[in-house]
């Protein structure tokens, strides 16, 4: 991978290049046995290739509103050979993306309003698609007194349902689909944290300090 990072006044980026490559990769392999059972081994499929784009960021754009966070775009190639799961090899190719991004906006001075968005594209492995829905939370930070703070976090309604995963397996002699799901109007939470500042000094390290032939210290 290469990887570019630039600061400039309280800003960062940092855009990233990168491909992987890996042989003899080992997945899950299903397959229906002769007794129609369904069966998940794990052994070697073959070769994966990934190559894509990645940034992450950290942004102050005005005084009181920051942004940070991280995106990707990839392509995934899977080269299988013949498995028990599959009586011939197959390739399997596809671009993806995610967004990982929390927002925080700063208001008189100890209220903080927030915003975090989190989504993964339909990604593959060796026989499988997963895939969710978007993830996105708001909600608002109170500083009540010194290190003592007030969450209140809203999950925005998602038509009733939210997908939190799902898997889907095809197969020459097999077609499996798996769905997890919660069904909420609307979903909200209150957090409240507290930070001790008490406790006993760490006592530094009593360490020797020599001085070799060139004068230069060593510790031991």
């Amino acid at each position: 991978e290469l990887v570019y990072s630039k600061n400039f006044k309280s800003n960062m980026i940092s855009p990233k290049l990168y491909a992987k490559y890996i042989t003899d990769d080992f997945q899950n392999i299903s397959f229906v046995n002769d007794d129609n059972v369904t069966e998940t081994y794990v052994d070697n499929i073959g070769k994966v290739w990934e190559y894509g784009l990645g940034f992450n960021y950290a942004l102050k754009l005005t005084e009181w509103w920051m942004m940070n966070g991280y995106m990707s775009v990839y392509n995934k190639i899977i080269e299988s050979q013949p498995t028990q799961g599959a009586a011939t090899g197959e390739n399997q190719q596809k671009v993806s993306f995610q967004i990982n991004t929390n927002s925080v906006m700063t208001f008189f001075k100890t209220w903080n309003y927030f915003m975090f968005v989190n989504y993964n594209s339909p990604n593959i492995s060796y026989q499988r698609t997963t895939s969710r829905d978007l993830l996105w939370i708001v909600g608002i930070e109170k500083e009540l007194f010194k290190n003592a703070k007030l969450q209140v976090m809203y999950f925005p309604p998602y038509t009733r349902k939210f997908r939190f995963q799902q898997s889907e397996t095809k197969t020459p002699e097999l077609y499996d689909s798996w769905k997890g799901e919660v069904n909420v109007d609307y979903l909200f939470a209150i957090q409240f944290s507290y930070t001790f500042s008490t406790g006993k000094k760490v006592n530094k390290l009593d360490r020797n300090v020599d001085y070799d032939s060139d004068g230069n210290k060593s510790l031991f």
